[in-house]
């Protein structure tokens, strides 16, 4: 068992019903990918710095899957640091490649494939070079990509160059690891009737209402309410358990403290603060330019690991998609 005053492993196995998910969730503060297998399922979820930045069950990647992961009562788990060496199961070489390539890396990745010692260079996130060169890079990324015995061994570098990286796009999205692509359609007449406009910016309504209900349906008893709020001026644009414009305190409040922490030679709040209020009430603010996101929590219910560590990626995934903008 893992404890909150040890170092945590580079690598962990073991099973769910031993060790539930949201328990080694809690502990995750690092750069690291989690894989989780259930009979014919297996799950794989990407953080880095403790931060979820995308999921997978079996290809089908999308950051919302690590809902459907969390829910999973058995299988078996093993998470793997990413650190400057280590080695790993070659049937891992496509979430290495994917996590290579969000996280932008310089790696150069070695194994043995067909009885061919095999290395593989990655320039910021880019395969840049193969050797030996294969004739046909397509085939035999295909091939490995399929390959389940034998390991890898990773190496941080200090980057590379070559002339594989017109070949990367085609193969990565072969594989359904490409992700970065997807895209929001544009607003049209038909749409701007849900959709949500205040000082001339639109949010996709749809988007933000099915947010919501994803949150009220995953954390239950957990959420006590939840509001979306300009963060000029406080007032409420969508909410769940709110009904009056009480944000517009929060709004002066994160310009106060703002304020007071440049005055005195302190950086700005980033991206989010919490408070802790009597009853076991739990605020959480998240931060951005043109809103805020308000959600307090039943603080004797709620797991920080999972709220910081799974919801609070998934409403900035959601938010930036109903902006329109890429992650």
């Amino acid at each position: 068992m893992l404890g909150k005053n040890k170092i945590a492993p580079s690598k962990f196995k073991g099973k769910i019903e031993k060790i539930p998910l949201l328990t080694i969730i809690e502990y995750i503060s690092f750069t690291c990918f989690l894989s989780i297998e259930q009979n014919d399922k297996t799950g794989v979820l990407f953080f880095i710095n403790g931060k979820l930045i995308n999921a997978r069950i079996n290809n089908d990647f999308h950051i919302n899957k690590a809902k459907d992961i969390i829910k999973w009562k058995g299988g078996e788990f093993c998470y793997q640091k990413w650190t400057n060496n280590f080695e790993i199961e070659l049937k891992h070489l496509s979430d290495i490649l994917h996590f290579i390539e969000l996280s932008g890396f310089n790696a150069e990745i070695s194994f043995i494939y067909n009885s061919k010692f095999i290395k593989i260079f990655c320039s910021e996130g880019v395969i840049v070079g193969v050797e030996p060169k294969p004739k046909d890079i397509k085939s035999f990324f295909k091939g490995i990509l399929e390959e389940t015995k034998g390991n890898l061994r990773i190496q941080n570098t200090g980057g590379q160059t070559g002339d594989l990286k017109e070949y990367f796009s085609d193969i990565i999205s072969e594989n359904n690891i490409d992700t970065k692509k997807e895209t929001v359609e544009k607003f049209s007449d038909t749409t701007l009737k849900t959709d949500l406009k205040y000082n001339n910016i639109i949010v996709n309504k749809t988007i933000i209402e099915q947010l919501f209900n994803n949150l009220q349906n995953d954390l239950k008893d957990e959420l006590l309410e939840a509001s979306f709020y300009s963060a000029k001026t406080g007032k409420l644009l969508y909410s769940h358990n709110t009904s009056s414009n009480q944000y517009t305190l929060f709004v002066k409040l994160h310009k106060a403290i703002n304020n007071l922490l440049t005055n005195k030679n302190f950086n700005k709040i980033k991206d989010f603060y919490l408070l802790d209020l009597d009853d076991d009430n739990l605020l959480l603010i998240l931060t951005f330019k043109e809103h805020h996101f308000g959600l307090v929590f039943d603080s004797s219910k709620v797991k920080l690991g999972y709220l910081f560590n799974i919801v609070r990626p998934l409403i900035i995934n959601d938010y930036n998609k109903a902006l329109g903008q890429k992650n």
